[in-house]
């Protein structure tokens, strides 16, 4: 076990490194991230009037939802293209030569990336909601760690979804439709909604999907936190993220068998 971390510890601390590289790029990603923050207070500003709360949400914990939601969704890694690159070009058949788990050298190198994307996003998300609306209404230090795990499994179960749809590449020439539709329910389950605004039919079939798990659950957490939410929601992260890094784990097996079979 001391081996297995020390060999992929290694894989991510050189991929922070090597991401240093595009710091600019990053910082480009998250003054987007402060642009967005700001149209949409401007939006549910005029939606909610003089009411001055929507589904519940005040706009003080509505903008701070859309904060973590949107330094969810940007923090994201390059695993799909790397798998489509590696598949596609036959390269995957020399990697899996090498001394080390393909699939997870690839977790670990995504996960020093989404570091170092997490260190930009989250100062530069939370200094723009203080300048907006102010300190979270409510904020306990003692949701912190809670709300943090929640954000690690969010990530970790984007990234298992997208390393799955990386996957198909073994028997499919372009699986760009895939990312698609799932890039846009993670989108209209999380992102652009709170659950909450959505028709009570819709979110019950919605809560039943993982799309919910990778980004509403720690926006809603992180703006509206009860320790009922929270044995609602973590324990379905967790098992989401168990269900689709083990079929990630499935579907790289199969293909890595086609490739030593054809001669690879």
């Amino acid at each position: 076990m001391k081996r297995f971390f020390r060999k992929y510890g290694a894989v991510m601390r050189a991929a922070m490194q090597n991401s240093t590289i595009y710091t600019r790029n990053f910082i480009f990603g998250s003054l987007f991230l402060g642009l967005a923050l700001f149209l949409f207070l401007q939006l549910w500003e005029k939606v909610a009037g003089s009411r001055g709360q929507v589904a519940g949400y005040s706009l003080n914990r509505l903008l701070w939802y859309y904060t973590v939601a949107e330094i969810v969704m940007l923090t994201r890694s390059d695993i799909m293209e790397r798998l489509n690159g590696d598949i596609r070009s036959g390269d995957v058949a020399i990697q899996l030569l090498r001394p080390y788990h393909y699939l997870t050298s690839l977790f670990a190198d995504a996960f020093g990336q989404l570091l170092l994307r997490l260190t930009l996003n989250i100062p530069i998300g939370f200094v723009m909601a203080m300048v907006l609306v102010g300190p979270l209404e409510g904020f306990q230090p003692t949701h912190l760690p809670f709300v943090i795990l929640s954000i690690f499994l969010g990530l970790f179960l984007s990234l298992s979804m997208e390393a799955l749809i990386g996957l198909s590449s073994f028997w499919t020439e372009d699986n760009s439709a895939f990312y698609w539709i799932s890039q846009k329910l993670a989108f209209m389950l999380g992102l652009f909604l709170p659950l909450e605004m959505l028709p009570a039919w819709l979110r019950g079939i919605a809560l039943f999907l993982p799309y919910p798990y990778m980004i509403y659950a720690p926006a809603r957490l992180a703006s509206t936190f009860s320790w009922e939410s929270c044995l609602q929601l973590m324990p379905i992260q967790l098992l989401y993220c168990l269900v689709i890094f083990g079929l990630a784990h499935l579907v790289y097996r199969k293909g890595a068998k086609m490739v030593h079979a054809n001669g690879g």
